[in-house]
């Protein structure tokens, strides 16, 4: 249902039903996190994002893989806020970009 919800744009609408889960003693978990998070992001909700993104750190919720990929979307945006990596690592979570590598596109000179 979050899912749908967010897939048609109605954000607010599934951050309810989150907080309803909540309210009710249903944890949500990483993937429900997820799925609101990228929606936030697809609406151009950054600071949304940002926002459930530490509230699902600090209520437990494992960071994985996707949750990760979301962080590298904000990043790329330039929508990260900075208070959001330390909190993370004070929780244990590590944002680990293996082989990531970044190439300018004026770097095409063939020094030799």
């Amino acid at each position: 249902m979050i899912n749908g919800l967010c897939i048609g744009g109605r954000t607010s609408e599934a951050e309810k039903l989150l907080i309803e889960m909540e309210e009710k003693g249903c944890s949500p978990n990483g993937w429900t996190y997820n799925v609101i998070i990228r929606g936030f992001i697809n609406n151009n909700e950054t600071v949304r994002a940002m926002e459930l993104i530490q509230q699902m750190v600090k209520g437990g919720s494992p960071a994985d893989a996707s949750t990760t990929e979301l962080i590298i979307d904000l990043l790329c945006k330039d929508k990260v806020d900075p208070a959001l990596l330390p909190l993370m690592q004070k929780e244990n979570y590590e944002l680990n970009l293996p082989q990531l590598k970044l190439k300018r596109s004026s770097d095409h000179s063939n020094k030799h």
